[in-house]
């Protein structure tokens, strides 16, 4: 029989403990699996929980972005850009929308609707622009879009509409609900900023009602939440994911993860972090969670053989790794604090704003570079109190009280905004009126604006609260801004913008404010003195334009010193020139006008030259009749041309009937342009008669008009309106042909030498190949050339680069070239020197003025006549004395050395038979009595 081994004891217990070490070992390896499990859960928790912490804090930042470019939008609004909607978008281009957000998709400018509609919970929306809407609602009446906006295509105009009412009711800016349309899909939703404009300047009003009563519109900014929400998550790290959900709504808009899928809404792990953000009046949740998976270690591995030993070793090994992961994310995070507070701590240093920070208690905390730089600050000024500090500079007095206005609480404890200094303050600063609004919210603080000059220099400043607390604001940043170059630009296009540029005037625009405002006022009525000078074309076109412009400064400060206080003189263009006076009667009116025409009589001098231009004034008094300023205007020019009529340097009051002349000179017109077809126009003919044979040499033509209706029409009306409408080129035409062929017939059948003078306008000289036009007409009619002369005026001769090489060529093939009025115009002996002229005429007024009662006044037409006779014959042209109607004045012109002369003395215009046949004897011999044909 064999005897049994027995067991070691050793092995016994060796398996006793290998039966006991197993199961421990299992047990500590998930015991220890366990541990670090939640261990890296309460890490990932902590981590989570910092993310989302950033993420809240970076959406009101991000919002603000959207919520500022649409408070610029309202700085910006149709009353400063115009209507023209290019205008207004390109004011918006300049706000660099795209460079403060990407998500920005549309600036709008939202007028309201009817009154009736704003007392309504909501505000239809039309997105027709420029009032192509419905007119039922609002209406956008201008955009600047940065790509393509669900707004813009009809999309969210409920949602939009609710924000419009409750930014409209609050005063305060809105957030609509997330809208999107059904071609871009969930993942495009956008939403609105809704920011209230009420009356220019003005305080938002105290109530609803009153808030409703004033709104003028709505500056509404759209813009994408995928594009929003990831700026404001890009600060997310690896494993931990993000999704926001508008509470009202319970709508997802997006969900963020850098690693990791992203779980459905209604599969959020049960430990996932949520956090509400309030933005402005909507709140939206921010659930966040971790990506990663667990360390989970499964049994049937345990039970596989890890030991003790190694459970503990890699369990060691995670948690080494899981804190160096932990401080390496730390130690990034102070890096990128430290970066991003050396980049602010250079822009504040840099910035040439100056800037402080002042505590809500009053102190400044801090100063930049700039605000150091231009205020005296003593050593200690950290921590010390604004207004005290305040006596040492004027800007920094602006910057206390501006912080006070800001900070400044009512007796409930709550914030009171008080409203903003100077001209600085924009329209949409909207201070409350008090600390609570009337359904007993807290007014929030807001941004507030001032300005003030610093010596030469004008500063503009901005209060923004910092970390509001439930007593007021924690801090104030106020930022100060050296605006002299725009202030100044601004002021020079506000002149410039209603004034003349070059007199300093008042321009038609600012002529038209004043005067509409003087005809709403009371008194005795507003006079309106229209005038023009008289021969400023002269002097333009014989000086030049630039002398002209120095005539018409000196013009321009010679009317306004004869205007009354409290009158505007303004220029409406050339040389006419306007005073309105209010508050004055018809005498004052005339008084005033007789001086101003005596005043203009007096010549001004340039260069040590005089010119004597006169001006002539049409009077209308508002006292007369009850019209608005465009009628009283029309009636002065009316009046102003009958003074002009009259032969200027005089003054004429509108009367009734005068507005009849305008209808009366296009009527004539009409039947002048009939009558150049037709026998109704003739030609009389005037001798010229050598005073020394007492033959007559020459003849002059003249056009005469005889109609059915009116009768004789006298050269003096229809001559003007021949030229006016352009007809005296084909009359001129017609006369010289006709004036040809009659002198051509009787010099051939009498065997005489007659030259026929023809008158020519300017328009006649001015056209292409003018001279070789009328030598072709002679070469036609086969008469030579001696036999026609061509009269012009002066004033023609001013017009040197177009008139000159006409009347040189005719000249030169022969043809006379007389200067008809000589001694009215602006020709000097220098200029007339260089002139073709082959006569001088001597205008009638000089020589009917030797025949004046007063023997002073005689005597100087005399030597007048006498300088003429002298400067022809220098020039080596003859002199012809015009106007000689009777033998007295025959005498005169004879004795004074005329050899030539014109008259009634020698007949009336008439037939070329009775022209020839002229008495040249009259009046030569002692006691011959005037020709019967003289009246």
């Amino acid at each position: 029989m064999g005897s049994a081994v027995p067991r070691r004891p050793g092995r016994r217990r060796m398996h006793w403990a290998a039966a006991i070490a197993v199961p421990v070992g299992v047990a500590l390896s998930v015991a220890s699996a366990a541990l670090d499990e939640h261990r890296l859960r309460d890490h990932e928790r902590v981590e989570v929980a910092s993310e989302l912490a950033i993420a809240s804090s970076a959406l009101p930042t991000r919002l603000d972005v959207q919520r500022g470019v649409a408070l610029a939008a309202t700085l910006v609004g149709p009353a400063d850009a115009g209507t023209d909607p290019d205008a207004w978008a390109g004011r918006i281009q300049a706000l660099d929308v795209q460079d403060r957000s990407v998500a920005t998709r549309a600036v709008l400018w939202v007028a309201p609707g009817p009154a009736e509609d704003r007392a309504t919970g909501a505000v239809p929306l039309d997105v027709e622009e420029q009032g192509g809407g419905s007119g039922a609602g609002a209406e956008v009446r201008q955009s600047a879009s940065y790509g393509s906006s669900a707004l813009l295509d009809g999309v969210g105009l409920d949602e939009v509409g609710r924000a419009l009412a409750a930014a409209r009711d609050s005063g305060e800016p809105r957030l609509s609900a997330p809208f999107w349309s059904g071609a871009t899909g969930p993942g495009a939703a956008e939403s609105a900023i809704a920011v209230p404009v009420y009356g220019e300047g003005a305080d938002t009003p105290g109530t609803v009602d009153a808030r409703r009563s004033a709104l003028t519109g709505w500056t509404v900014v759209t813009f994408r939440l995928d594009s929003f929400l990831g700026e404001s998550m890009r600060h997310l790290h690896p494993g931990v994911a993000v999704s926001v959900v508008d509470d009202e709504l319970g709508v997802e808009l997006a969900a963020f993860s850098t690693s990791g899928p992203v779980a459905e809404p209604g599969q959020r792990p049960a430990d996932a972090t949520a956090v509400d953000v309030t933005l402005l009046d909507r709140t939206w949740t921010l659930t966040g969670s971790s990506t990663r998976v667990a360390p989970w270690v499964s049994l049937p591995v345990l039970l596989a053989g890890l030991v003790i030993t190694g459970l503990a070793a890699l369990v060691l090994v995670v948690q080494a790794d899981s804190e160096r992961r932990a401080v390496a994310t730390a130690e990034a995070r102070t890096r990128d604090l430290r970066r991003r507070t050396r980049e602010l701590e250079t822009i504040t240093s840099s910035t040439p704003d100056a800037l402080a920070r002042v505590s809500s208690d009053g102190r400044l905390l801090f100063a930049n570079q700039a605000l150091i730089d231009l205020v005296p600050l003593p050593a200690d000024w950290p921590g010390r109190p604004v207004a005290e500090l305040a006596t040492h500079h004027t800007l920094l007095a602006a910057v206390a009280d501006l912080a006070a206005q800001v900070t400044a609480g009512g007796s409930d404890g709550q914030l009171r905004v008080a409203a903003g200094d100077g001209p600085g303050d924009a329209p949409g600063d909207a201070p409350g009126d008090g600390s609570r609004d009337p359904s007993g919210a807290a007014v929030p603080a807001v941004t507030r604006t001032a300005s003030v000059d610093v010596g030469p220099l004008f500063y503009e400043l901005r209060a923004v609260p910092e970390g509001a607390l439930d007593d007021g604001v924690e801090s104030v940043l106020v930022a100060a801004r050296e605006m002299t170059r725009r202030r100044d630009a601004e002021r020079r296009l506000g002149h410039a913008a209603m004034h003349d540029p070059l007199t300093g005037l008042a321009n038609r625009v600012l002529v038209r404010e004043r005067a509409e405002w003087m005809l709403g006022t009371r008194g005795r009525g507003v006079a309106v003195l229209l005038l023009d000078l008289d021969r400023f074309k002269l002097v333009n076109d014989s000086y030049g334009h630039g002398l002209g412009d120095e005539l018409l400064v000196l013009a321009a400060q010679r009317a306004e010193s004869l205007t009354p206080r409290g009158g505007v003189a303004g220029r409406l263009g050339g040389d006419e020139f306007v005073i309105v006076v209010p508050d004055t009667s018809r005498a004052r009116a005339e008084a005033l006008a007789r001086s101003v025409v005596e005043a203009f009589d007096e010549p001004f001098v340039l260069h040590e030259e005089e010119f004597t231009v006169g001006c002539s004034l049409g009077v209308v008094h508002s006292g007369d009749r009850a019209q608005n300023w465009d009628e009283l205007l029309r009636l002065a020019d009316v009046a102003m041309y009958r003074a002009k009529a009259a032969g200027g340097a005089c003054f004429r009051w509108f009367e009734e009937g005068l507005g009849d002349t305008a209808r009366q000179r296009l009527q004539l017109a009409a039947d002048l342009r009939r009558a150049a077809g037709s026998d109704e126009l003739g030609v009389a003919y005037q001798p010229e008669v050598d005073l020394r044979t007492g033959q007559t040499i020459a003849v002059e033509a003249l056009m005469r008009w005889s109609t059915p209706t009116r009768g004789n029409v006298p050269p003096c009306e229809f001559i003007p309106v021949a030229e006016e409408t352009g007809l005296i080129v084909g009359l001129g035409r017609w006369i010289m042909r006709d004036a040809v062929v009659a002198v051509a017939e009787h010099n051939r059948r009498c065997g005489g030498d007659v030259r026929m003078w023809v008158n020519v306008s300017a328009r006649q000289l001015t056209g292409p190949d003018v001279a070789a036009g009328i030598v072709d007409l002679l070469t036609e009619l086969d008469v030579p050339t001696r036999w026609l002369g061509i009269e012009v005026t002066e004033s023609v001769l001013a017009d040197d680069e177009r008139v000159l090489p006409t009347l040189v060529a005719l000249r030169d093939a022969g043809i006379g070239v007389a200067v008809d009025d000589f001694g009215t115009g602006y020709s000097s002996f220098a200029r007339l020197r260089d002139y073709p002229v082959t006569l001088l005429k001597i205008d009638r007024a000089f020589v009917q003025g030797l025949a004046d009662p007063s023997p002073e006044a005689a005597e100087r037409a005399a030597h007048i006549v006498r300088a003429v006779v002298a400067v022809g014959r220098a020039l080596g042209a003859d002199v012809v004395a015009e106007g000689v109607e009777d033998v007295e004045l025959l005498r005169h012109v004879r004795t004074l050395g005329c050899d030539l002369a014109q008259g009634y003395v020698f007949g009336r215009p008439g037939t070329l038979a009775g022209a020839m046949a002229a008495d040249g004897q009259a009046g030569l011999a002692p006691g011959h009595e005037a020709p019967a044909g003289v009246r």
